[in-house]
C-alpha cells in the first residue's frame, strides 16, 4: 500500500458523508376502528388505498394515510387469504379459505367468481 494514511482519511470521509443521507422516514398509518381481524393486505398502485381481508371474509378498503374506512363488503364465506389490484386499480382479485376466487370493481360490486 502506497498512502494508507490517505486512503483512511478518504474512507472515513467517505463514510461519514454517507451518515447525511438518511433515507426519509414514512409517516406512520393507524387504522382506527380496525376491530375485524386481518389476514391479508394489498396497496393500489399509488399507495393511496389499502385493501384488507379479514378472517371473517370482509374486504375493507381503507384511504391512505390518514386510515379513514372508504367501503367494506362481504367476499367469501371464509377468511379472505388473498387479495390484490388489477386493471389499473378499477377491479379487485380475492381468494378466500371457502375455495373461491372472486373479482370485484373498485364499488366492492361482484364482477364475477
Amino acid at each position: 500500500m502506497r498512502h494508507p494514511i490517505l486512503i483512511f482519511a478518504l474512507l472515513a470521509f467517505s463514510l461519514d458523508a454517507c451518515t447525511a443521507f438518511k433515507p426519509a422516514q414514512a409517516p406512520d398509518v393507524v387504522i382506527p376502528n380496525a376491530n375485524v381481524g386481518g389476514s391479508i393486505v394489498a396497496f393500489n398502485a399509488a399507495s393511496t388505498v389499502l385493501a384488507s381481508g379479514g378472517w371473517d371474509g370482509a374486504v375493507q378498503l381503507w384511504n391512505l394515510p390518514d386510515g379513514k374506512p372508504l367501503r367494506q363488503w362481504r367476499a367469501h364465506s371464509g377468511t379472505v387469504n388473498g387479495i390484490v389490484f388489477l386493471d389499473h386499480d378499477r377491479r379487485i382479485l380475492t381468494g378466500g379459505y371457502d375455495g373461491e376466487f372472486a373479482e370485484w370493481d373498485a364499488q366492492g360490486r361482484l364482477l364475477r367468481r
